[in-house]
């Protein structure tokens, strides 16, 4: 049973939430708050300190989960080993990227595993900031993660560059503010943006590309559909991935166009653990991810 608690404290401390933990073990709330709280009571001291609408781990907490991170790793790495040299091919992939991936690089990939693997479950968070994808990834909240490789820079992270894809002009077709676009690749001062937030992994890269360049922002927003909604109804126009699939029906119909700005480019990467081995169907659904960045931008060598 002890066993058993500190797997509820490990889920627990990873997700830093008890509903979260609660619902990713399937457990109540209730339930789970009072696993922990007898095994607080077993060492003697607390593990967790509420903060608004989640938990933090105090100093022993933060002890303890480093010290269990490592052996229960190990012995889920085995447990998976085993039953996948018996046949089993069911497990849950976690895998955290940054939110544009999700609107048509994610889905893909899944959709090719799935044909493989029907029996594969998917746990997909979408973080609005590469920072957050490291520290999913850091902290076993995710197998997995695809970030911006210049958002990366961690000795404990393995890296592998998928592909380069440009950023791209989206607007309606009959916009006034394509015009100059088309023409020479660069955006007027007044043209009207809409961007997403500004912590946004993509948001920053555009900052970091255009700091010299006055942008008029119309609205910033957190997900591609609503970037794209309000794109139809021709609020302003968008930088986007050029991979991103765009609606082609009626009036509203968008299109990409090219700029001229070189350093528009971003480079998406693979991350993982670098001293953890991947549980088999997980390194296998690496290797989707790889392939499928074939079709994506420019793939790298």
């Amino acid at each position: 049973m002890q066993d058993q608690r500190l797997r509820y404290f490990l889920v627990s401390a990873e997700e830093q939430s008890l509903t979260r933990a609660a619902q990713r073990l399937g457990l109540s709330q209730a339930a789970l708050s009072q696993q922990i709280r007898k095994l607080e009571e077993s060492l003697g001291g607390r593990l967790f300190e509420r903060r608004g609408r989640g938990v933090e781990l105090t100093a022993a907490g933060k002890r303890l989960a480093e010290e269990l991170q490592g052996p229960f790793a190990q012995i889920d790495q085995a447990l998976a080993e085993v039953a996948y040299a018996g046949g089993a091919r069911r497990d849950t992939i976690r895998l955290t990227s940054v939110q544009s991936l999700y609107g048509y690089y994610v889905p893909a990939a899944i959709r090719a595993f799935a044909d493989d693997y029907p029996e594969v479950d998917y746990v997909l968070d979408a973080a609005e900031t590469s920072a957050a994808v490291v520290h999913a990834t850091l902290t076993h909240a995710a197998d997995l993660g695809l970030t911006i490789d210049t958002m990366v820079a961690h000795a404990e992270l393995d890296v592998t560059r998928l592909f380069d894809e440009r950023i791209v002009a989206v607007a309606r077709s009959d916009s006034p503010e394509l015009k100059q676009i088309e023409r020479d690749g660069t955006i007027a001062p007044e043209t009207p943006m809409i961007m997403y937030s500004k912590s946004s992994a993509l948001r920053r890269m555009i900052d970091r590309a255009l700091r010299d360049t006055p942008l008029t922002i119309k609205a910033e927003v957190n997900t591609l559909d609503t970037m794209l909604w309000l794109a139809q109804f021709g609020i302003g126009v968008c930088l986007l991935p050029e991979g991103v699939p765009l609606p082609a029906e009626g009036d509203a119909r968008l299109v990409a166009r090219p700029l001229a700005i070189p350093s528009l480019v971003r480079q998406v990467v693979l991350i993982r653990r670098a001293d953890e081995p991947l549980r088999p169907l997980v390194a296998a659904f690496a290797e989707t991810l790889r392939d499928g960045a074939r079709h994506v931008g420019t793939p790298v060598a």
